[in-house]
């Protein structure tokens, strides 16, 4: 008991301490802010593959030919909202000599089955040059959908956000016959646009 009658003052001290402590408030800074943006640019990518194409098999009284690989068309992008259409389009570089050589070949002579669609001629007109530098006359278009004459091979009406399409283009030659021997080059441009 002596312990503890020596402890309760040293106590009942510690307890005025605390109690006699000055009372503070809670205090604070101010709020500092911080603007994070995140720009993500538009864009719009094609790719196609395999980079060269035969047409083989020749005939020379009937003027067909196949091409030796179907081309696989990836059009990929990731858009704003406010565009009314994307259209992916594919061209040769003249109507009237589509592939060079010792004589020319027209476009029209050159047939696209798009998507496995019916084969058609690359002659197809636009509808104002879809995409920049176009030839109108010597677009390989699809055959169904909103509009054939719009000369793309595909299209989606309002896209936004990430965008992937794939087509398949298979080309033949058609209604050449007696083409001179020699080697004859051409080249099917393809571009992508979002209007």
């Amino acid at each position: 008991m002596n312990w503890i009658r020596k402890s309760v003052p040293a106590i009942a001290i510690l307890a005025l301490l605390v109690f006699a402590m000055p009372a503070h408030g809670q205090t604070y800074s101010n709020t500092s802010q911080v603007t994070v943006t995140l720009p993500i640019s538009e864009s719009l990518t094609v790719s196609a593959t395999p980079a060269n194409v035969t047409l083989a098999n020749y005939s020379y009284a009937n003027g067909t030919a196949s091409a030796s690989s179907v081309i696989s068309v990836s059009t990929t992008g990731n858009l704003a909202p406010g565009h009314n259409w994307v259209f992916t389009a594919a061209w040769f570089s003249s109507v009237g000599a589509a592939l060079s050589g010792p004589s020319n070949v027209p476009s029209s002579d050159l047939f696209a089955a798009i998507d496995g669609g019916p084969a058609t001629a690359c002659s197809a007109p636009t509808d104002g040059n879809v995409i920049p530098g176009e030839v109108s006359g010597a677009i390989c278009a699809a055959t169904t959908g909103y509009n054939p004459n719009l000369g793309s091979i595909s299209f989606q009406q309002n896209p936004a956000g990430p965008y992937s399409v794939n087509d398949t283009i298979q080309l033949t030659l058609a209604g050449a016959p007696g083409l001179a021997a020699g080697s004859y080059v051409g080249t099917l441009n393809i571009a992508a646009g979002a209007f």
